[in-house]
């Protein structure tokens, strides 16, 4: 997906095509691209509002969230990794692979099932513990900072 099909998706009103949008942006660390959809975030605003996004155990409401949330974020500084603790379904191995983060320990606790990560941020050396919390419908994540 592109910056201009992500804009696009937000704007379609379409559930399915909305919450790509927001994965897109949940796992993007292109400051300028968010930034450019930041300056778009009324229309966003306007256009998701009252769009009934689905979710059977969670709502996928929060998948908005954390997407108008990065775009705020993407306005200032700050490391994008220090969004990770807020976000209870960022596995670190993909952000690791997409070549954000250093994965140090990567073990499975064979009594409980839950994973148990380090790692540290490439772009502000930022070091992590993570809990890979399994036994649910799907796994969640704990960010620590080590």
């Amino acid at each position: 997906m592109t910056e201009g099909d992500c804009l696009d998706a937000f704007l379609s009103r379409d559930p399915q095509r909305i919450w790509q949008a927001c994965g897109w942006v949940r796992t993007s660390w292109d400051r300028a691209a968010l930034r450019r959809l930041a300056a778009e975030k009324a229309r966003i605003e306007a256009a998701t509002k009252g769009i009934d996004l689905g979710g059977m155990l969670r709502p996928n409401a929060l998948l908005l969230m954390r997407a108008l949330r990065r775009l705020d974020y993407a306005l200032g500084e700050g490391c994008f990794c220090a969004l990770l603790p807020e976000d209870d379904l960022a596995d670190p191995r993909p952000l690791a692979t997409a070549g954000h983060l250093t994965l140090t320990e990567d073990r499975i606790d064979p009594a409980t099932g839950d994973g148990h990560l380090a790692c540290t941020c490439k772009a502000c050396g930022t070091a992590y513990l993570v809990t890979e919390v399994m036994g649910y419908h799907y796994p969640w994540y704990r960010w620590d900072r080590a």
